[in-house]
């Protein structure tokens, strides 16, 4: 059998092939590492927005004013009669309105964030800042402003 007629690799041939492959594994598998790390991130800020939206909600169904109802700055939401009571900038855990923790301590927590009363051509209003927050960076904040109608 003469030499031009065998077929098949050279050793370098061989060695230059495995390296353009462990070259495109290496970038397939660092791009699905980085895919995955970033799975849950999408979910984190879903419930924290749903946790935001759930707060303002709760806020604009309350009366405008503290003087039109009686005080109700107790431990439990559900005692809230008035914007201004959920004025907390400090934050804390996520609680239902009757006091009770949703999430595991340190994933959430959200703050509210009610500012002084401002006049619009002679209609008195409220801005509501609620801001919900997990651990691993992610910020949501919702601003509504509350007039006094």
């Amino acid at each position: 059998m003469s030499v031009s007629a065998q077929r098949g690799m050279t050793f370098i041939e061989l060695i230059i092939s495995m390296v353009i492959i462990g070259i495109a594994l290496a970038g397939i598998l660092s791009v699905m590492n980085l895919t995955t790390v970033r799975s849950a991130d999408p979910m984190i800020q879903h419930q924290a927005l749903a946790i935001a939206e759930a707060y303002m909600e709760e806020i604009l169904t309350k009366e405008y004013n503290a003087s039109n109802c009686p005080a109700g700055s107790g431990a439990s939401r559900s005692t809230y009669c008035a914007i201004a009571h959920y004025h907390d900038p400090a934050g804390g855990v996520v609680l239902n309105q009757l006091g009770e923790q949703i999430f595991p301590a340190g994933s959430y927590s959200v703050s509210v964030d009610v500012g002084p009363a401002a006049a619009w051509e002679g209609v008195t209003a409220r801005r509501i800042a609620v801001t919900a927050s997990h651990g691993s960076g992610v910020n949501i904040t919702l601003v509504a402003y509350r007039a006094d109608y």
